[in-house]
């Protein structure tokens, strides 16, 4: 196996599940304070569909890239890009949930 590859790969997938964790977190607290919101400028609805939408997208991208990087990685193979691009899909897909919960809530 090729050392530096692995440990990058490595890190790179301990990040993104790092922030999928946290982004879960956040999504969590950031739903059970929507009691104040007026009905007139929020959506509590949209806001739980924002979130959880983007979450189980995040994770399903998250455990997608996390089993190709094992498989190339067992067939000797490079799998620092797909981590890389993991962590950046994941990134985007919970940056992209933010705003649809902030859109919802009137923020």
């Amino acid at each position: 196996m090729i050392v530096w590859d692995v440990t990058l790969s490595c890190i790179l997938l301990g990040v993104t599940v790092l922030i999928g964790g946290c982004a879960a977190i956040m999504g969590m607290f950031s739903l059970m304070f929507l009691d104040d919101c007026p009905p007139e400028t929020c959506s509590a609805g949209g806001a739980f569909s924002a979130v959880s939408i983007a979450l189980v997208i995040a994770g399903v991208v998250g455990a997608v890239g996390l089993i190709v990087a094992i498989v190339r990685m067992n067939k000797r193979r490079v799998s620092w890009p797909i981590s890389l691009g993991t962590l950046v899909a994941c990134s985007v897909i919970i940056v992209v949930g933010g705003y649809g919960w902030a859109s919802a809530v009137g923020a």
